[in-house]
């Protein structure tokens, strides 16, 4: 494999401390490394040759056939790479975690790459595979000191981060996709607005190359797509925004104020990503030559299926407003119908408030 290359990673002052200079809010710089595919070291060769039983010789019993069916659900998608699976699973440890001596940490489930542990939340065994899928797209590079796992990056020597709150967004999304299980919590779906925002995400990447992407833990690759409709710094800048959102959308007791900037941030990253899609949509309309009336539809069929009212962790998301929609689109299509219009800036139901 090629020598890594790097990007400068520019954080907003709000996702670190906050530098100045001249009295002026500067950026902080982070080098984020490229990593486009499992490095083929001798272990993952040999891991790789083996048989699946022989992969799982050191897995207790009890959670062997558990592991079998994720195993042959992933096996069953030919994009999909099963390296990671099958050199980390040799050496991991799976565990139950014990309530009676961290209750928080109890109700938790984690995978570790570095020391090859597999926790399972306190009585739910069905969370496994949200681990596993942790697991078969993890990967530790020990002379950089870097884990990549789905499509976050940290560095083990700086504790510096990028792509948590997709990937724990997407991994969920994939666990609700592929093995029908969901956990909830007060009621409610653990990475609720991360799910969102990667189900938007994925959309415009294509389903197929954004999980082939999660488990050679290619964040690079979404970075490049991203960049082809809007500059390095604002892909970067989105990324880091979803891992805001991940780190205290989720927390107890918000007072008002973060409640609110917590929504500005939503709201930005929806209008984000709206506006990549546009720009690739158009590309894709004109290749495809599509007519007038394709065009619309896929436009409603966006505002319809991929925006909506939510609420979470006592936070109202309005939906994006339909005329506020309209202008956005019109800024890519300029030959949109009156009738298309009225429906977004009229008063027609056949797009949902």
């Amino acid at each position: 494999m090629e020598e890594s290359k790097k990007i400068k990673l520019l954080i907003p002052g709000f996702f670190s401390s906050k530098l100045k200079r001249n009295g002026k809010r500067r950026y902080k710089l982070q080098y984020i490394n490229s990593h486009v595919e499992v490095k083929q070291t001798k272990e993952f060769i040999e891991a790789n040759k083996k048989s699946l039983e022989e992969n799982l010789r050191n897995i207790k019993e009890k959670y062997k056939e558990i592991v079998k069916r994720f195993y042959m659900k992933i096996n069953s998608l030919p994009h999909i790479n099963k390296t990671n699976f099958k050199r980390n699973i040799e050496e991991t440890e799976i565990l139950e975690s014990n309530l009676f001596e961290n209750k928080e940490l109890a109700l938790m489930g984690f995978y570790d790459v570095v020391f090859k542990k597999l926790q399972i939340p306190y009585n739910n065994m069905k969370k496994i595979y949200h681990e596993l899928l942790h697991l078969s797209s993890s990967y530790y590079d020990e002379m950089k000191g870097i884990i990549y796992s789905g499509f976050e990056q940290y560095n083990k020597n700086t504790k510096q981060y990028i792509g948590r709150g997709i990937t724990e967004g997407y991994t969920e999304l994939l666990e609700k996709r592929y093995f029908n299980t969901q956990a909830y919590e007060n009621g409610e779906s653990y990475y609720f607005l991360e799910q969102e925002i990667v189900d938007k995400l994925e959309y415009f990447i294509g389903k197929e190359q954004m999980e082939t992407a999660y488990f050679n833990a290619d964040l690079n690759y979404i970075i490049n797509e991203l960049r082809k409709y809007s500059s390095l710094e604002e892909s970067l800048k989105f990324i880091k925004i979803v891992d805001f959102i991940h780190k205290y959308a989720n927390k107890n007791n918000l007072v008002v104020t973060q409640k609110i900037y917590i929504k500005k941030l939503y709201n930005e990253i929806n209008i984000y990503l709206i506006k990549v899609y546009m720009k690739k949509f158009k590309l894709y309309s004109k290749i495809k030559n599509l007519n007038q009336d394709a065009i619309e539809d896929n436009l409603i069929n966006y505002y319809n299926k991929k925006l909506s009212k939510i609420s979470y962790n006592d936070i109202i998301f309005q939906k994006l407003k339909l005329e506020k929609y309209y202008n956005i689109v019109s800024l890519y299509f300029d030959n949109l119908s009156e009738e298309f219009k009225e429906l977004f800036v009229g008063k027609s139901t056949r797009c949902k408030k």
